[in-house]
């Protein structure tokens, strides 16, 4: 190593608690305690990369190539400890504080601002527990399946900056002296450890595998009664369905939707009766910390789905004044195919949103009270138009309407207000209004992850890009497996600039979902900004194998452009000009700007505000694909023509 080297590090300081008392009690028994400390915690070290820069008495501190490794060692330091402070005498417990930043290496040792930081976040920590800096807390928080408590702010010594700390709960700071699931009281159950909870799929137990819909149902009351909550964060349906039948440990889909504590169970049928078992797991240690089983007649599988939900709520601690479950149907036959049309509608494509479309209209003709099958049904009106596969003007006052009657029948749900937003931010334009509905519908819900993203498509088109990101991160944080929010969520770093995150998240979704298209032209535009131009073009190549609808055509063709393959790209603008989809003016303005055709770009910008055939308006403030027609004058001017400026 060259004699002084500067690079970035994550640094850890520990020390054990009340050692310097101990040693004026008993010098031995506090040499014998520190090389015991020292035999524990080095294996867990070298285990997670951690390079021991040196000891001082009683401390610890060390270096990591990532903030995400020294967290994990830090959390498997703690677990060491604790386990062996069991059985032990004389017991050794620690602080741990974490900071990230750029540190100079001299000789073996390290200095710097980030190592001072460090040190004054170490005190901070509480006996047994580990404290992080804001810098840590942004790379781990979506990571690690800990809640994490911000401090009240506080000054570091010698430090000029300001620095928010954060607390990593973990569980014997919440599960101490609890047992196994069925002899844990509920009074053991503290609000605060649940933090982020995931309602993992119900299996179906019964013979006949149709009634896998009860199973699914009784799912999605528990995710959509706990939701309703706002002490919790719920994960949303869409990510936990990735894990039905799935073979994962609790403790690794704890750690991939970061989540402390999740609830499992299953549904057994049988004639007119079911037994439904729920179970509330500790993701870290895979303790079983509460369980109920419930057997019941089936004369109404609403009611047993509302007692199930109510008595989960319970055991969680969870209080809303005035709460009560609220059937939205009675009947079976509707409810299912409601069901089935949330899973044809999140596939994103044009057969399975027709198929979505038929079902939600199948439900409401069973039932035409049933609101929120309205709101799936204003949806899928919505989404058809915004990928193209329906016209706007065919579209989007059907959605409307539906979401009109969906708020007539109940105007306390959530989703028909964010249906209602889409139809004002996409069509009508009218974008204070758009806000309104959201504003509302995250109230009513603040679980509520499809208002989120909208919302954060909203700030992204009125060129909020710092606000959008952090909107859309807790879309993410709701919904943490989605395709279509990871995917917007790495574009949203992309635009400001944070181009390691953007790598990762779009990354994420295409090892999860091989042919999701849309993280794939993303993927692209990084790779062309980085000037891979080689792995831009295989990203290019792939979308295209994968899907040509409009606006893989247009990004695709964009990027031709501006790799210099001019006729690849005129190729794709010829194709998506024989389309003549409700979209094709807007598409074929991103080829033309990636061609470097101001003029012509900005005659398609203009038929397509005339025709109001802009399906993700929003993305007139995507730089990626419309930079370079942004500094025109006219650009603003045509932005103000939308609204987008308010």
């Amino acid at each position: 190593m060259a004699k002084s080297e500067r690079r970035l590090a994550a640094i850890m300081f520990t020390d054990i608690v009340g050692y310097t008392a101990l040693t004026q009690n008993s010098e031995a028994t506090a040499l014998k305690l520190l090389e015991e400390h020292r035999s524990l915690i080095r294996p867990v070290l070298v285990k997670h990369g951690g390079r021991e820069v040196k000891t001082m008495g009683d401390a610890f501190l060390i270096e990591f190539d990532s903030a995400l490794k020294a967290t994990e060692c830090a959390v498997e330091m703690q677990k060491v400890l604790h386990n062996h402070n069991r059985n032990a005498t004389d017991k050794i417990h620690i602080r741990i504080g974490i900071h990230v930043g750029d540190v100079v290496h001299e000789q073996g040792d390290v200095y710097g601002d980030s190592v001072n930081i460090a040190s004054r976040i170490e005190p901070l920590s509480p006996k047994d527990g580990v404290c992080i800096s804001e810098q840590v807390y942004y790379q781990v928080k979506n990571k690690i399946p800990y809640g994490l408590s911000k401090l009240e702010s506080i000054s570091l010594k010698n430090v000029s900056l300001p620095t928010e700390v954060y607390r990593l709960e973990l569980p014997w700071d919440r599960w101490e002296g609890s047992g196994l699931a069925n002899s844990v009281p509920t009074s053991n159950i503290h609000r605060d450890v649940i933090g982020r909870l995931a309602v993992l799929p119900l299996t179906n137990m019964s013979s006949d595998p149709e009634d896998a819909y009860f199973a699914d149902g009784m799912t999605e009351e528990l995710i959509s009664t706990l939701s309703k909550f706002k002490e919790i964060r719920v994960i949303a349906r869409t990510s936990i369905m990735h894990y039905k039948e799935s073979k994962k440990t609790i403790g690794e889909i704890g750690g991939e939707l970061g989540v402390q504590t999740l609830i499992e169970g299953s549904v057994r049928k049988a004639g007119n009766r079911a037994r439904v078992t729920i179970q509330l797991i500790d993701s870290a240690t895979e303790e079983h910390l509460w369980a109920e089983t419930y057997d019941r007649d089936l004369t109404d599988i609403f009611k047993v789905q509302s007692e199930v939900a109510a008595n989960v709520a319970s055991a969680l601690k969870l209080n809303l004044p005035g709460f009560t479950a609220r059937k939205q149907t009675e009947n079976t036959e509707a409810y299912t195919l409601y069901l089935k049309g949330l899973q044809a509608a999140g596939t994103r494509t044009g057969d399975g949103l027709r198929e979505a479309n038929s079902l939600f209209k199948k439900a409401i003709t069973i039932d035409p009270h049933f609101a929120i099958a309205y709101a799936g049904l204003a949806d899928s009106y919505s989404l058809l138009a915004y990928y193209g596969y329906m016209e706007p003007k065919d579209a989007y006052p059907r959605a409307k309407d539906a979401a009109m009657k969906a708020l007539d029948l109940d105007k306390e749900l959530a989703d028909p207000h964010t249906s209602l937003s889409a139809v004002y931010q996409n069509y009508e334009w009218d974008f204070d209004a758009a806000e309104k509905e959201l504003k509302l519908a995250m109230e009513l819900n603040s679980n509520y992850s499809r208002a989120h993203h909208w919302y954060a498509l909203l700030l992204f088109g009125r060129g909020k890009f710092r606000e959008a990101a952090q909107e859309m991160e807790l879309s993410l944080q709701l919904d943490p497996v989605s395709d279509i929010i990871g995917s917007v969520n790495g574009l949203m770093h992309l635009l400001v600039g944070e181009k390691e995150m953007a790598l990762k998240e779009l990354t994420d979704v295409i090892d999860r979902s091989p042919s999701y298209v849309i993280a794939m032209y993303w993927l692209a535009h990084y790779h062309l900004g980085e000037g891979n131009d080689a792995e831009a073009l295989m990203w290019v190549e792939r979308s295209l194998s994968v899907s040509r609808i409009g606006f893989t055509l247009a990004n695709a063709g964009n990027i031709f452009a501006r790799l210099g393959k001019k006729e690849q790209a005129l190729q794709l603008l010829e194709e998506l000009r024989m389309k003549k989809h409700s979209g094709v003016h807007f598409d074929c303005a991103v080829i033309l700007a990636g061609l470097g055709e101001i003029d012509s770009a900005f005659q398609e910008l203009e038929a397509a505000v005339q025709l109001r055939q802009i399906p993700y308006v929003e993305h007139l403030r995507n730089k990626l694909i419309l930079g370079s027609l942004q500094p025109d004058p006219r650009f603003e001017e045509l932005i103000k023509r939308t609204g987008l400026s308010g």
